[in-house]
């Protein structure tokens, strides 16, 4: 989800290249598909977690920049079909957001074109799109820095949750994401073949503050992070065997996550 910012900010530096607005809207888009030559000519573009940038084009209407995306597996695709809506809203809250303080991205709105982005692999083809109409209403609200990072952080919630269950692998599965008062609570299924659920609450610990560590250090999810830390939430991790439904949970504060986040810049 947060390749959103990404992709925009590859597309908004290429953009800055050929910053010389006419006020002939024909002019613009030659300048705006000038722009997008010189992203193509960067790519492809690995964007991790299994995606990579293949190209981008200007819609045959004129009013979508769209980035073509490749997936390797149909997993990726299918949580992107199944939270569509909620990425669709978190796509439209983090480019208003982060233009609030990002120069390239208020140039990007200039443009007054919308985004689309066209996820694919061999089997599944996934397109989800903001138009500019939408971003320009929430441009113009009068929605404060807080309140759009309160909303963008209940949109982000929304979206992981509906993509789950997860599997991360080695025998572990993310079951939700819910927003519990202060607390953001991540639910994950262990495979008790695997793991000693027991042994697991005895170094409880010693996983605080690696489990944190290990997340600050992804970009992606430092982001997220980071927005938890911005909404003065606090993070709960926890944890069910998959036989037993034993469960133990970890809370990691709203200073501690401050604290951490400090130490990685």
């Amino acid at each position: 989800m947060k390749k959103v910012l990404l992709v925009t900010k590859l597309f908004a530096f290429a953009l800055c290249m050929v910053m010389m607005f006419g006020s002939c809207s024909l002019v613009k888009k030659a300048k705006l598909k000038s722009a997008i030559d010189d992203v193509n000519s960067e790519l492809p573009e690995d964007l991790g977690d299994g995606m990579t940038l293949t190209s981008a084009a200007l819609s045959d209407d004129g009013e979508f920049v769209e980035f073509n995306v490749k997936c390797n597996d149909d997993a990726t695709l299918l949580a992107l079909k199944q939270g569509k809506e909620a990425t669709k809203e978190l796509m439209k809250y983090s480019l208003v957001s982060a233009a609030k303080e990002d120069k390239d991205i208020q140039e990007l709105f200039k443009y007054e074109v919308g985004i689309r982005y066209i996820y694919n692999d061999d089997n599944l083809q996934a397109t989800i799109e903001v138009p500019y109409s939408e971003i320009k209403e929430l441009e113009e609200s009068d929605m404060s820095k807080s309140d759009m990072n309160e909303r963008l952080l209940k949109i982000t919630i929304k979206a992981a949750d509906e993509a789950c269950p997860t599997d991360m692998g080695d025998g572990m599965s993310m079951q939700s994401v819910k927003l519990s008062g202060d607390d953001v609570v991540y639910t994950f299924m262990l495979d008790e073949n695997l793991y000693n659920i027991n042994l697991l609450k005895q170094n409880l610990g010693q996983f605080k503050d690696a489990a944190l560590k290990d997340a600050i250090s992804d970009e992606d999810s430092r982001d997220e992070i980071k927005l938890i830390y911005d909404n003065k939430k606090n993070m709960v991790y926890q944890w069910v065997g998959d036989q037993t439904r034993t469960n133990y949970s970890l809370k990691i504060s709203n200073a501690e996550i401050g604290k951490l986040l400090q130490e990685a810049k």
